[in-house]
Parts: C-alpha cells; structure tokens; sequence
C-alpha cells in the first residue's frame, strides 16, 4: 500500500508534465495549447497499450505502480494524468484572456463543448453495444474518457454561471476550500483505510446500491464539513488563548 500510486502523487507527476509541456511550448515556440492537446491525447490513446504490459517485469513496484493499477495505485499516471494535462488547455486559454470567465459566452461555450464530447461518448456506447464490443479495461476506455472530460466542462459551466450572479462567497465555502487536502486524506482513510485501519471498503467493497451510495455520500460530505467547522472553531479557541 505505500508503494501505490494515490491522488496526491498523480498531480504532482502530473504538474511535472505540464511543466515539462511548457518548457518544450516555449523552447519550440509553438502555442502550449497544441503541446497540452498533444500531450493529452498521446496520454489518453496509450493508456489501453500501456495497461497491456507486465510493467512489474521491467521495473520494481514503486516504479511500475505509476503505470497501471495492477499493483494497486488508484491513480496511475495512464489515463489519469491526461486530465490534469488537459486541464492545462483551459487553463492556457484563461491566461491569455484573463477576463472571459466573467462573460456569459464563456460558460455557454464550455457547456455546449462539455454536452458535445458527453454526447460523443454516449453515442460510442450504443454502437459498441449494438456490435457486441466490450472493451477490457474501463479506465482506459475512450468513450469513458470523453465523457469525463465533457462532464468536468459541463461542472465547470455550471460553477462558471453561478459566479455571475454570486457577490459574496459563503464563509463556509471557503472553510472548506482551505482544508481540501485535510478533507481528502481523512475521507480516503475512512473509505479505504489506512497502515492503521482497514476502512469502508475492507467490509462492504462494492456492495452499496445506487441509492446506499448516495446516502453515503450525503454522509461523508456532513461529516467532513463538520470536521472543518471544528477544527475552525479549534483554530480561533487557540488564538484567543494565545492573545
């Protein structure tokens, strides 16, 4: 379990690339978005060839554990650094126009982009269905990965929209975006354990229904809200006693 690969390692290899596509970007000077599309989709079309390979055979485990998940990373660098890389192009986009995101356009164009590829990715199911076609490896799905990426475009038009109109984010918005990384390793311990515990997924794996998921779910997000608030109040309790 230590040598696998989890989410924290991903976006730091991850931002390596995206440096490493920039350093390139500017050394060639060729526009960064043709190299994160590139990088992207070279990343995203391995994947399948990638996870075909015995990487165990050719390197030691914590090696070959950011190559497929067979070793047990949750996130290995195929598929999964293809998201943040194509992040990159959205985010290339932003810095040369740095005000677009405040215009209605914006988020009408990544919402029309996001239900675009999710429209795609739908289509490519029923005719693979209809042919009788199943793939081995979901993650490295193409049809999966274009559904992804137009659902976060479709998320990211939504959170877009909602910013015209709000003046004023909540204060426990931002209470929770300043312990993201707080929430996420409690709630990874909980769900799938730790050196220490075996968590959730020891006793029930993938035994919840859609509904017990959700219910789920709604839990976890109370309880790690509640986390927040208090070590919030633990935080001012502190400096009251410091003052």
């Amino acid at each position: 379990i230590f040598q696998a690969v989890d989410v924290l390692q991903l976006i730091g290899i991850s931002l390596l690339i995206v440096l490493l596509v920039l350093y390139l970007a500017e050394k060639t000077k060729i526009n960064d978005t043709i190299f994160f599309t590139g990088a992207a989709l070279l990343i995203f079309f391995s994947s399948p060839f990638i996870y075909k390979v015995d990487w165990l055979s050719y390197f030691p485990q914590f090696i070959a554990s950011y190559f497929y998940t067979e070793t047990g990373s949750l996130f290995p660098i195929f598929p999964w650094a293809g998201y943040v890389i194509a992040g990159g192009i959205l985010g290339s986009y932003l810095a040369k126009n740095p005000l677009v995101f405040k215009t209605k356009k914006f988020s009408l164009l990544l919402a029309v982009f996001g239900s675009a590829f999710m429209l795609v990715s739908l289509s490519s199911d029923i005719i693979l269905n209809l042919l009788n076609v199943t793939l081995a490896n979901i993650q490295t799905d193409p049809g999966v990965i274009v559904f992804r990426v137009g659902f976060v475009l479709v998320l990211t038009a939504l959170v877009s929209f909602i910013a015209l109109k709000v003046e004023k984010i909540p204060q426990l918005l931002i209470l929770v975006g300043r312990n993201t990384l707080l929430i996420y390793a409690v709630h990874l311990i909980i769900l799938y354990g730790s050196a220490w515990n075996p968590g959730i997924n020891f006793f029930w794996g993938k035994g919840f229904d859609e509904w017990l998921s959700v219910f789920a779910a709604l839990i976890m997000i109370i309880l790690m809200t509640l986390l927040v608030i208090g070590i919030h109040k633990l935080k001012i309790r502190n400096k009251e006693l410091v003052t």
